[in-house]
């Protein structure tokens, strides 16, 4: 199994989920009973221990404060044997595991149809923006209810539940059966589609925000090392055969606008790189401020819930966001 394969299938180790209701005027914060805005946040690749051997390196207002200041849970665990992306996310979603809900794996072979079926894909929808195949997915493989489903029982319906992310299965298993809009990255198209299954078109902010080409922007700039070189000393060299790379080339800087450009006769780039990298974070971030923004999530008494699915570790600018209120 290569490089590439082991990151995909890497464990989902990390959830982190704040209240963003700040306390005005009070010297300690204290959450309110109920909370007009809860949000989680699920770090894809992040093994436990990282976050204490990475402690000194996160921004002081992001990660390190929310361990610092809030509940640490330091012993989770579950009992089955599959880390794949799938099983991962439903799990951690319905607070079951897959013989409940369903999820056993990405991908499961269907022997009186003799087709391999992948976790969300359903024909029965159209994909909503975005390119055609990119769109046919929805929860009906999920057989268990999951948190934000719950909440909007508990809040008549009334309480807005959304969903971001680069990648679809992640998104639609956090956004469960009842969610107000589930948004995933189109790599085809470098855009933020749906299904049918949520939304019957685009609304008028997610087109303007497609229309701005971020991914291009992104694209167009080189993904540097964060520090100095002489920071990294206890990582491995940079250039090194567990390093994955990108066509070959597996050291900084990576010139993205060329490697996403390569061998693209039909003059449309590889927008799948972006989500390899930490602009496919920042972007993800930037749609989810927009969301919570256009959608107006916390600004009523009823609770609302925003999941953010993200890879890596850089998400300093949005945990900073939500700690600011």
């Amino acid at each position: 199994m290569n490089g590439n394969k082991v990151f995909k299938r890497a464990l989902i180790t990390g959830i982190l989920i704040f209240i963003i209701k700040a306390a005005s005027g009070q010297g300690a914060y204290l959450p309110p009973d109920k909370p007009r805005l809860v949000i989680g946040i699920v770090v894809e690749q992040l093994r436990y221990d990282l976050l204490e051997k990475l402690r000194n390196r996160l921004g002081e207002n992001g990660i390190r404060r929310l361990i610092n200041e809030g509940t640490y849970f330091q012993n989770a665990y579950f009992q089955y044997m599959l880390t794949q992306s799938g099983p991962g996310h439903a799990t951690i979603a319905t607070g079951t595991e897959p013989s409940q809900h369903g999820i056993s794996s990405d991908n499961w072979y269907f022997p009186l149809k003799n087709e391999l079926i992948y976790c969300t894909k359903d024909l029965s929808v159209d994909p909503v923006g975005g390119s055609f195949e990119s769109g046919l997915h929805s929860p009906v493989n999920l057989l268990a209810s999951t948190f934000s489903d719950e909440l909007k029982m508990a809040t008549n319906r009334k309480a807005k539940i959304f969903s971001v992310g680069l990648k679809e299965n992640p998104v639609i298993f956090s956004a469960g059966h009842s969610a107000d809009g589930a948004y995933w990255y189109d790599k085809t198209s470098g855009t933020w589609m749906s299904s049918t299954y949520y939304v019957d078109s685009l609304p008028a902010w997610v087109v303007d925000f497609n229309a701005m080409l971020y991914p291009d922007t992104y694209l167009n700039n080189p993904w540097m090392l964060s520090r100095p070189p002489e920071d990294y000393y206890d990582c491995l060299p940079d250039n090194n055969s567990y390093e994955a790379g990108f066509n070959s080339i597996n050291y900084f800087p990576y010139d993205l606008k060329k490697l996403s450009n390569a061998g693209r006769k039909d003059k449309n780039r590889d927008y799948s790189l972006l989500a390899e990298t930490p602009y496919g974070n920042s972007l993800t971030t930037n749609f989810a401020i927009k969301l919570i923004e256009k959608e107006r999530l916390g600004t009523d008494d009823v609770t609302d819930f925003l999941r953010r699915l993200t890879v890596g570790i850089l998400i300093h600018d949005f945990v900073l966001l939500i700690l600011q209120g």
